[in-house]
């Protein structure tokens, strides 16, 4: 029997913390920690050859908004660049769960690459802040691991054929979020797409 690799992705303890002041509309976007709060058990899995499923909405639609606003193929890697924003201008709990942004890349609508992660996860006791969405909240995933069957030299010949997704657990508005149960549940998501395109 063949198995498919699975991607597990760590839930994240969180809690919503109300700032004061918004800031300007046109300030920079802030950059996404390169570390997180302590990780639990992932309540989310992506197999190769499969696709993701529901609940999941379109990352444009809800107070907190999605959106991939570039990919870029160089090498054995993919990146993509991602933001997080709000019309309503919501705080965002940082780091997000319990499924975090996730880059996946897709091939005829399934599963073909990932972005690798170590099991251990990343642990550095920060404690979650509240994040007001006046402005993006920005951040870069790599896609660097490829599931069987997939090659980065066919990815780089036909680069049009694959698209990135970006996924991330629906956030609300406000309130604290508390982490998931220790027990396997889909929670929803809002995903984001973009073609993958040529190597410049």
């Amino acid at each position: 029997m063949r198995i498919r690799p699975v991607i597990r992705v760590p839930v994240l303890a969180l809690a919503a913390v109300a700032l004061g002041g918004c800031g300007a509309q046109k300030t920079a976007p802030h950059a996404a920690p390169a570390s997180s709060a302590p990780q639990q058990v992932q309540h989310r899995a992506y197999a190769c050859g499969t696709g993701i499923q529901p609940p999941l909405s379109p990352g444009t639609s809800g107070p907190v908004q999605l959106r991939i606003t570039k990919n870029s193929l160089s090498g054995h890697s993919v990146e993509v660049d991602y933001t997080v924003t709000s019309p309503s201008h919501a705080v965002l709990s940082v780091p997000i769960g319990p499924t975090p942004p996730t880059a996946l890349l897709f091939h005829a609508g399934r599963i073909a690459g990932y972005q690798h992660m170590d099991a251990s996860g990343t642990v550095d006791g920060s404690a979650p802040q509240g994040y007001p969405l006046a402005k993006p909240y920005a951040g870069k995933l790599t896609i660097d691991t490829l599931c069987a069957g997939t090659t980065w030299d066919r990815i780089q010949k036909r680069p049009q054929s694959y698209t990135t997704v970006a996924v991330m657990s629906k956030q609300p508005v406000s309130g604290p979020q508390k982490s998931a149960a220790a027990s396997y549940r889909s929670d929803p998501l809002s995903m984001s797409e973009k073609e993958l395109k040529a190597v410049q």
